[in-house]
């Protein structure tokens, strides 16, 4: 199963690096949702429950952002679905935190209008899912972890670069 996982993470991450470069929100969670399913089929394979979880509460959070209708409640709601099932699902100490951390973080954050600020918190997130995939042994995923970080951080700068500002 730890081929199947890493296969299908290796298509996911492949998706997930080319989101960090996109520039528009709207573009950026269509890409994203794709990603989501085949990370939560990658992480359901290699017994990832909690992750699989919050990566399918994320997929229904940018289902709902897609279509315009994500508000601070449908947000805080998501965010304690992923904190209740994280802590009834959760077998794997620390590291099931990990993506509950991430997850949170990114749903409270993703309608921000800063696209500069919206990239910094992608940033945290990846790191955060590089240092669980390497846990999982899912190292097709680690890879684009960094990889996502990376390109994240070369569109900070050219967002920067272009606003006029110091990186």
């Amino acid at each position: 199963m730890l081929i199947i996982s890493n296969i299908l993470g290796l298509l996911a991450s492949l998706v997930m690096v080319y989101s960090g470069s996109i520039n528009d929100k709207k573009r950026f969670i269509f890409v994203e949702i794709i990603m989501y399913v085949l990370f939560i089929c990658s992480q359901f394979t290699a017994g990832a429950y909690t992750a699989t979880i919050v990566n399918f509460l994320s997929l229904i959070r940018n289902l709902i952002y897609y279509k315009d209708k994500l508000n601070m409640k449908n947000k805080l709601v998501l965010i304690g679905l992923m904190i209740i099932f994280s802590l009834l699902i959760n077998n794997n100490g620390i590291w099931g935190i990990i993506p509950l951390i991430g997850g949170s973080l990114f749903t409270y954050c993703i309608d921000m209008k800063d696209m500069i600020k919206f990239k910094w918190v992608l940033v945290i997130c990846s790191f955060l899912w590089f240092i669980f995939d390497i846990h999982y042994e899912i190292y097709t995923s680690s890879f684009f972890d960094i990889g996502t970080v990376i390109t994240s951080l070369w569109s900070i700068r050219f967002l920067v670069k272009n606003k006029g500002e110091k990186c």
